[in-house]
């Protein structure tokens, strides 16, 4: 069993992987000013676990908030983990806004 320690850093893995491979940096996370971030985040985080996700043909979701090939579902756990790293952004982008 994951501990919640383990759960958190795992998390902050996945946003240093964010600014570091694909480089999305705070001033990108700012120019989605739309709920584009928390949005992306929901489709993972239902993706993983399981729930009824309306899907245009090729199997991305009808409300993702970006270009179809940046939809990479992985496993249930490394979703959760890109769930909670997308909420983050959104956190993080509020907090800057602010």
């Amino acid at each position: 069993m994951i501990d919640k320690e383990t759960a958190i850093i795992s998390i902050a893995d996945e946003r240093m992987r964010q600014f570091k491979e694909e480089n999305f940096s705070p001033e990108h996370d700012d120019t989605h000013t739309n709920g584009q971030l928390f949005k992306a985040a929901q489709l993972y985080y239902r993706w993983a676990t399981g729930k009824d996700i309306p899907q245009k043909s090729g199997g991305v979701p009808e409300d993702w908030p970006f270009d179809d090939a940046s939809w990479k579902p992985k496993t249930k756990l490394r979703d959760l983990i890109r769930s909670g790293a997308l909420c983050e952004a959104e956190k993080e982008r509020l907090f800057r806004k602010n």
